[in-house]
């Protein structure tokens, strides 16, 4: 572990259990979480089944099992963002889970797959990770809403025949710390863990085809950001892809941090430093210590440029997600 603060024991408890499937509540599964622990994570756990009219899927990604992944409280939004960009977020500090998958047979039978995910709230593996864990005893309305993707599209693929409604039963796991996690709010404040808060949120997409341009992210300024998360999609080969970002550049109150700055180059630091070797995933990366983050605030507008290759496919989309912290300010960081 990075983290340079001490830590009790912590304490792992289901706290929710709830289905769904796309033709139910709007295809959203909407969770409640308990409020009242210095809570570390999440741990989101869901079961998948979907029936296969011929033959069986012989592929499945998580990624795609969810088009929208979203927490909110009284604090705002703390996480908004798609299935890729969610799940790979949580890739880029640990190692993702192993997915249990079973194809079936096809001719109407199901195939299964249950996997989990991460829900940090804290800076995982950063230097002082509990200065953003989530103090759910000061907040009201906690609530996890998950959005399934369409049937058609979701996490099984390379199957044939009527493909079947997935169904879904996801239960989610609290990590907290109730040793940390104080009974007054005066103890709370006294602790002081949690009085900044972490979030990861989609800030938009560009889309394009095989041609060389040139354009931006609008990032979320007012904090410290930790990494840029980029997805690239082939639209006509309907997968994620390379070969479609050439160059990077981020300008941050008149210092080049990147300028024309390799797509493939930052992969390879991507896989030396993260161990991420994922086709079409480029990640800015800002490390463990708190101090070398991008410093957004008290800036009103930040950019990323994204140029693209002529040799992209011949209709792409490239997605970025930002993990940052507001609050840091507290802590003199």
């Amino acid at each position: 572990m990075a983290s340079i603060l001490k830590k009790p024991p912590f304490a792992r408890r289901s706290v929710a259990t709830v289905t769904g499937a796309v033709l139910t509540n709007a295809g959203q599964i909407k969770i409640p979480l308990d409020m009242g622990m210095l809570i570390e994570e999440h741990i989101i756990n869901v079961d998948m089944s979907q029936t296969w009219g011929t033959n069986p899927p012989t592929a499945f990604d998580p990624r795609k099992c969810f088009s929208k992944v979203e927490l909110v409280s009284s604090q705002g939004t703390h996480v908004s963002a798609d299935g890729y960009q969610f799940y790979d977020a949580m890739r880029v500090t640990e190692s993702s889970s192993a997915n249990v998958v079973a194809y079936g047979a096809g001719s109407g039978a199901a195939a299964t797959a249950s996997f989990s995910m991460d829900l940090h709230h804290i800076m995982d593996e950063a230097h002082q990770d509990l200065l953003t864990a989530l103090r759910s005893a000061d907040v009201s309305g906690l609530q996890l809403v998950l959005t399934c993707a369409a049937d058609a599209s979701s996490g099984f693929s390379g199957g044939s025949g009527t493909v079947g409604a997935a169904a879904y039963t996801v239960n989610v796991e609290e990590k907290s710390l109730p040793g940390l996690s104080g009974k007054t709010k005066q103890d709370r404040d006294a602790i002081g863990y949690g009085n900044a808060t972490h979030r990861l949120m989609s800030i938009g997409e560009i889309i394009g085809g095989a041609a060389v341009t040139s354009q931006q992210f609008k990032l979320k300024t007012g904090n410290k950001t930790r990494f840029l998360v980029l997805h690239c999609h082939s639209v006509t080969g309907g997968v994620p892809a390379n070969g479609i970002v050439d160059e990077i550049s981020l300008t941050i109150n008149g210092v080049d941090y990147y300028r024309n700055t390799k797509a493939v180059a930052l992969q390879q630091d991507n896989t030396k430093h993260r161990g991420l070797n994922v086709t079409g995933l480029i990640v800015l990366d800002c490390g463990q210590d708190i101090s070398q983050w991008f410093d957004l605030r008290n800036l009103n507008e930040v950019k990323l440029e994204v140029k693209t290759l002529a040799t992209a496919p011949a209709s792409w989309r490239v997605t970025c997600a930002q993990d940052y912290a507001e609050g840091l300010e507290k802590f003199g960081l």
